[in-house]
């Protein structure tokens, strides 16, 4: 688990797809991941 996340026990990710998978990828454990879409306009 990268050192950035290690001591959470939640992590919100803020931006699109890209940077949910990259925060997901970056957890190796059952920590939570909320994903925030920053541009719900461009959203379906």
């Amino acid at each position: 688990m990268s050192a950035a996340v290690q001591w959470a026990d939640l992590v919100v990710s803020a931006g699109g797809d890209g940077t949910f998978l990259t925060a997901a990828a970056a957890i190796t454990d059952k920590t939570p991941v909320i994903g925030i879409n920053t541009d719900p306009v461009g959203s379906v």
